[in-house]
């Protein structure tokens, strides 16, 4: 990769370097190990790099230079000074931020990327209404795209380790809105929709339900349809997007933000991964529930397969169940995904014991014990 200089140009200047050093009053010839390998790591860094910029840790730059370092919008950086997330000097007009500030804010960053779930996550409590029981969650704090709502058992999976404090979900009234929308192209009665989405307003009440991000939808660079999403996760700060549409939420937009965008079965896998005493529980907890017809967890994960193929299988790995698959590689099973989110069909109407969240009791077609149903998809118009 070509760097602001030139591998000659480098060179020359690390022997000028090593001339000038050599040549400091003293006892000894050298400068002391610190200072040289400081100077040398800049020329490294100017070599290496096509957008290195060397700036004295006092020195003071403007919003929009600091946006630019960053890699955010100015109102992102705006938004960070008042939020107390970047520390900055001068009035609310003419407000000047130190360099070392700004590498300090993206260093942060960039290692909150890259932490595990299980030892970088908040904690924080979420009441489950209307019952009004409450579960500590001290894993990633996630956005769920419609399309993730969608699948009634995908949904219906998500929200049980939800419940359990597995992590911590996030959506707004237009993704909610999107899924009411979507439920009766697949064949959902317009009422059943409107009552499932209900449902999941009432569960999780407003400690789930986010607003007051309308300002930052502009400023994403996503496709344009999906703005609001990132719009939702970048207010919340939060860990990850969950969603199938992964090319409408290109790195360049998201990573900036620090948010990871997330395939249901990765994200599911993770949390399996973490916790996977902790998931196994949660989903026993919720099939218990299942009343029209009941299931068994190796039913509930044979079913998920088509959808979330490698954490339907190692979910039933750990517990020690093996539903057959449609493919002789497990984690190789997949299904289209509008295909796989047709094939989940109506939800039905039976009711839950008091407190667990309740979204899922019929599909379109039902597995045979320890099998993957083969669902023959219904139309999309």
């Amino acid at each position: 990769m070509t760097g602001v200089l030139a591998h000659d140009e480098a060179e020359r200047l690390r022997s000028a370097i090593a001339d000038a050093l050599s040549g400091l009053p003293g006892d000894s010839t050298q400068a002391p190990d610190p200072a040289r390998t400081a100077l040398l790591r800049v020329v490294d860094v100017l070599e290496s790099s096509a957008g290195a910029v060397v700036l004295p840790a006092d020195a003071l730059v403007g919003t929009q230079e600091a946006a630019e370092l960053l890699g955010v919008s100015r109102m992102t950086v705006v938004r960070l000074i008042d939020r107390g997330e970047l520390s900055a000097q001068g009035g609310s007009v003419h407000r000047k931020i130190a360099a070392a500030e700004i590498e300090r804010y993206r260093t942060a960053t960039l290692t909150r990327r890259r932490l595990p779930y299980a030892s970088s996550r908040r904690t924080s409590r979420m009441t489950c209404q209307p019952t009004g029981r409450s579960a500590l969650v001290s894993g990633p704090v996630a956005v769920l795209d419609a399309c993730a709502l969608v699948p009634i058992r995908l949904a219906t999976t998500l929200l049980w380790l939800a419940e359990a404090g597995l992590f911590r979900p996030l959506w707004s009234d237009q993704i909610l809105d999107e899924v009411e929308r979507n439920l009766p192209k697949l064949g959902v009665d317009p009422d059943r929709a409107r009552r499932r989405v209900q449902n999941m307003r009432d569960a999780f009440g407003v400690e789930t339900l986010v607003d007051g991000f309308e300002a930052l939808i502009d400023e994403m660079a996503c496709d344009p349809k999906d703005r609001h999403v990132l719009a939702v996760a970048v207010h919340e700060q939060a860990d990850a997007l969950v969603t199938f549409n992964l090319k409408d939420f290109p790195d360049q937009a998201a990573s900036p933000h620090a948010v990871e965008i997330l395939h249901p079965d990765v994200f599911l896998f993770r949390l399996l991964h973490q916790r996977p005493v902790d998931v196994i529980a949660a989903l026993a907890a919720g099939v218990q529930d299942l009343r029209r017809p009941p299931e068994t967890l190796n039913d509930w994960l044979a079913a998920l397969t088509p959808v979330v193929p490698m954490f339907a299988n190692l979910a039933a790995d750990a517990l020690g169940e093996f539903p057959e698959t449609v493919s002789e590689v497990p984690a190789l099973v997949q299904a289209d995904e509008r295909a796989a989110i047709a094939s989940f069909g109506e939800p039905g109407t039976g009711q839950p014991r008091a407190g667990r969240v309740r979204l899922v009791l019929r599909a379109a077609q039902r597995s045979r014990p320890g099998q993957v149903a083969h669902l023959r998809p219904r139309g999309l118009g």
